[in-house]
């Protein structure tokens, strides 16, 4: 509900629907609309997610979090983008933030994965300069230096939690 194809995307997808029956999905290239700026640096700009599909050859997979599409077949990264409107507001971003590390801790939890508490520490400064410095966010203005600042502290919250549960665990045992 929150992406939108643009005129020059659609006519795409129908042309290769024309000439292309042999391939079974379309990667489309999303590009995020953030506090309603469009992102052209930082990543986040035409990246190609699997959006269109033959529904015979692939399906959703059950991932909590950013659920994907499992396929097999030849796919095909198509040019034009589609926007992704993803977040009006801080507060909307924020809500959505906290379920996501929430469900995503979780998914964590139940395949036993770790983490160490040094990396907790270490990964929000390298993420947010790797964003910010590196993709070039800092060139998308305000709203890059946010999205670079909530992108980095994300995986820091996720892993927190998922240690939070590991050691509630820890303190249940008796």
């Amino acid at each position: 509900a929150d992406e939108v194809i643009v005129d020059e995307l659609r006519e795409e997808i129908q042309q290769y629907f024309r000439i292309e029956p042999t391939v079974k999905g379309f990667l489309l290239p999303r590009s995020l609309v953030f506090l309603g700026k469009l992102l052209r640096f930082g990543g986040q700009y035409k990246s190609p997610v699997l959006r269109l599909f033959n529904r015979r050859y692939g399906n959703f997979n059950d991932n909590r979090v950013h659920e994907g599409i499992e396929l097999e077949g030849k796919t095909i990264t198509l040019k034009n983008h589609m926007l992704h409107y993803s977040y009006e507001s801080i507060k909307e971003y924020l809500d959505r933030f906290n379920a996501y590390t929430s469900a995503g801790a979780a998914e964590l939890h139940e395949r036993g994965k770790k983490s160490a508490k040094i990396h907790i520490f270490v990964r929000l400064p390298i993420r947010f300069f790797g964003i910010y410095l590196f993709k070039g966010s800092i060139l998308d203005g305000y709203q890059g230096f946010l999205w670079a600042l909530f992108s980095a502290f994300y995986p820091v919250v996720k892993y927190a939690k998922l240690q939070e549960m590991y050691d509630q665990e820890k303190e249940n045992r008796p």
